[in-house]
């Protein structure tokens, strides 16, 4: 609270920036207020659970976790009881507590220079700094705050433990009980929160108990002082693992079995790949800013000169380390805009301070402020060209700037297929067909009946199929076998216009091996086994005529249609 007081111009600066910054970033994504499709994967189980169903997908179904943070699900749901549609409610808290998460990093800045003795002119250039290093990045706004996603939680919760830490060197009389109490609450919602706290928890706590020991020299006070986070970090983990495996069976998220490959090979390749464009879109920099800091560490530690600048630098480097390393071994993502690295991009800011802090007392100021110039400088091209980048982006029809700034897409598809829902639902009045479709958000939140996600995030047959995934990234579980064994009465309904509809059209993209349904569904469309049991077809309710439902039905399905008179039936032949 005193940081708060005694920096009030620069919070309330930091403030207007995240401000500034999300509205822009929403207006040039088309202003979305639903979030991205995996956001309302989320907000089915939230409104499943909280209207009694059980942490299902879909209502009388199986129990399956198809989503990644478990206390993000029970935030939304406590939204849900608020709101039967709380998405104003849950971008509201993003914000916030991406807010939260800037004066954080505000603070750790300030505890820096206050104990390094930087003057006030250094520190407001740090802190003014870091709000343009934040600015220049539209994407950390897209997906920290506008997706509505959980990479706001997740990033505030690894910026609160990376500012204790940096709070725990600086004022190094206050290691006590209260900050193993603190660091274990850290580490237990972490643990909530993300399946990579595994690794984030074994790195947080081999490092708190380095710092203690050196700073105690006592082996049973360090003992005394790290053992609740172990317990924590342990009692959690055992405790979450222990209710999936009776609740839903498996040790991990549903999310984890459909997208994680058993091929390891695979899995890095694919994750390096994500890295290196990470580094080309933002700065080859990064990496050469660690292997500084990390070459500073260890200049450090052979002089045996364990100060405050080797603990900063330490665990600047093992937060950015760990931080991108996680991506890697985990395979990546397919999202644009390098959404697994955005939590972790207020933090990486400290590699490029760190050789400011290592070298304060070595070199005249002069050239701190060419260093912060140049930086300055360079930031400021890239709000320039990011910005741009990102507008011209987010055109869905057509050519845009750089597609890993192009993320606007994943807004429309959630946009798109609660409409599509809806209009489902009405076709088919109180006979809710099953569904089977790819992109299973949207349309699972606004239909009625029952949609099979045949991707696998939420339906376990299908994301256990096959332990080596092949497929586009976050699309290679489809398996044939499993889709004939699920069987859904419409494979890829859509809800049309009827003065739009061409069946001709859909079954030229369907069956066309570059498409990208076709792609992620292994070109099934054109297998004989699937035409003998699928007929591609119109249907239209005479009661709400304006719109059909095109899809591949299952043919026994769809002679039951052909006998009710409310439904007119358009093969295709």
């Amino acid at each position: 609270m005193n940081f708060l007081k005694q920096n009030y111009y620069i919070n309330i600066i930091s403030i207007i920036c995240v401000l500034i910054g999300s509205y822009y970033s929403f207006h040039f994504i088309n202003e979305p207020l639903i979030g991205v499709d995996d956001a309302n994967i989320i907000f089915v189980y939230a409104k499943n659970f909280v209207n009694g169903h059980g942490i299902v997908y879909n209502a009388g179904g199986e129990h399956v976790e198809g989503f990644t943070s478990f206390l993000y699900f029970l935030i939304c749901s406590a939204f849900y009881l608020i709101s039967p549609n709380p998405e104003i409610l849950i971008f509201l808290f993003n914000l916030i507590i991406a807010i939260a998460s800037t004066l954080l990093i505000q603070y750790a800045i300030q505890l820096l220079s206050k104990k390094l003795d930087f003057s006030k002119t250094i520190t407001f250039c740090l802190q003014i700094g870091y709000l343009a290093w934040l600015i220049s990045n539209p994407l950390y706004f897209g997906w920290i705050i506008i997706s509505l996603m959980d990479a706001g939680i997740y990033s505030f919760i690894l910026i609160a433990i990376f500012t204790f830490f940096i709070e725990l060197v600086i004022k190094r009389n206050n290691i006590n009980k209260k900050k193993g109490i603190f660091l274990t609450v850290l580490i237990i919602t972490l643990i909530l929160t993300r399946p990579e706290a595994v690794i984030w928890g074994l790195m947080i706590i081999s490092l708190f108990t380095f710092i203690v020991y050196i700073q105690t020299n006592n082996f049973n006070a360090t003992i005394k002082t790290i053992i609740l986070p172990v317990i924590g970090y342990t009692g959690s983990f055992s405790i979450i693992t222990t209710f999936r495996l009776i609740y839903f069976k498996y040790p991990f998220p549903n999310t984890f079995y459909a997208k994680v490959s058993a091929s390891i090979s695979q899995t890095l390749n694919d994750g390096f790949n994500y890295f290196e464009n990470f580094l080309n879109s933002y700065s080859i920099s990064i990496i050469l800013f660690l292997a500084i800091s990390l070459s500073l560490l260890l200049v450090e530690y052979i002089k045996n000169k364990i100060n405050i600048i080797f603990y900063v630098g330490l665990i600047i480097v093992l937060f950015n380390f760990t931080g991108i390393t996680i991506p890697i071994v985990e395979g990546a993502e397919h999202f644009n805009g390098f959404r697994m690295y955005q939590p972790i991009y207020p933090i990486i800011y400290f590699l490029y301070l760190f050789p400011i802090v290592y070298v304060t007392k070595k070199v005249s100021l002069q050239y701190i402020y060419l260093f912060l110039i140049a930086a300055g400088l360079w930031i400021t091209k890239n709000i320039y060209q990011n910005w741009l980048y990102f507008k011209n982006s987010q055109n869905l029809y057509g050519p845009v700037a750089n597609y890993q700034f192009s993320i606007s897409n994943e807004f429309y598809i959630a946009a798109n297929e609660r409409e599509n829902g809806k209009n489902l639902s009405i076709i088919f009045e109180d006979s809710l067909p099953t569904i089977g479709y790819g992109s299973a958000g949207g349309i699972a939140y606004a239909y009625k009946g029952n949609i099979i996600d045949m991707m696998g995030l939420n339906n376990t047959l299908m994301a256990h199929a096959n332990n080596i995934k092949e497929g586009p990234k976050g699309h290679e579980s489809f398996d044939k076998e499993t889709f004939y064994e699920l069987a859904p009465e419409i494979l890829m309904a859509q809800a049309l216009k009827t003065n739009s509809i061409n069946l001709q059209r859909t079954n030229d993209y369907y069956t066309n091996p570059t498409m990208w349904d076709n792609i992620i569904f292994k070109n099934i469309f054109n297998d004989s086994n699937f035409k003998e049991k699928y007929q591609l077809a119109e249907i239209i309710n005479k009661d709400f005529p304006e719109y059909g439902c095109v899809g591949y039905f299952r043919k026994d399905y769809l002679n039951y249609l052909n006998n009710q008179p409310k439904f007119i039936v358009q093969p295709y032949e």
